[in-house]
């Protein structure tokens, strides 16, 4: 098989794009759900206890709590994650590869890339994970460290498409997200 290669900048855009697709297949991003049931659990309760008209304490309690959680996934939730985002934009600018130009080639043989500091050849197996998203690619070593690499690297939908064929048979797993 041909080799298939994606040049590109890297910007703080393709680390955050990435990001956030890592953070939708982490198991613990669903527990924002789970913190939306327990408080709508406390509310209910506050409601089921104010009709029996029991303990004005613990509808005031379940009241305050299911409040507590509520406003901590309105308000906190997305508090967190643009101070979370303006952290990594000042940190990235900082970075001695930020915006630089990225070089990879990949092909049955492994995946070779570099850039002005650093050269690696890495072989598939390296990779628990590969996820084609809409936006490109994520290498994962772990589920914790990822490779970016956006749509906009390769030098059309054909060499996507490669990419995704190649990857479904080389990596240890393959995903596509819709």
């Amino acid at each position: 098989m041909e080799t298939i290669t994606a040049r590109f900048n890297w910007t703080v855009d393709d680390l955050l794009t990435g990001r956030k697709y890592v953070l939708k297949l982490n198991k613990w991003s669903s527990i924002g759900g789970w913190t939306a049931s327990l408080a709508f659990v406390f509310v209910g309760i506050g409601f089921l206890a104010s009709d029996s008209r029991n303990s004005k304490h613990g509808v005031l309690a379940a009241f305050i709590v299911g409040g507590v959680i509520l406003f901590g996934l309105i308000i906190g939730v997305p508090l967190a994650k643009m101070i979370s985002r303006s952290l990594i934009r000042r940190q990235f600018a900082k970075r001695p590869d930020a915006d630089e130009e990225i070089f990879w080639e990949m092909s049955e043989n492994g995946i070779a890339t570099h850039s002005a500091h650093s050269k690696a050849e890495i072989q598939w197996n390296a990779f628990q994970r590969v996820i084609s998203t809409p936006a490109g690619f994520l290498f994962m070593p772990n589920a914790q460290i990822f490779h970016f690499l956006p749509s906009r690297a390769f030098a059309n939908d054909g060499e996507i498409a490669k990419l995704k064929e190649l990857a479904s048979r080389m990596a240890m797993e393959f995903k596509e997200l819709g």
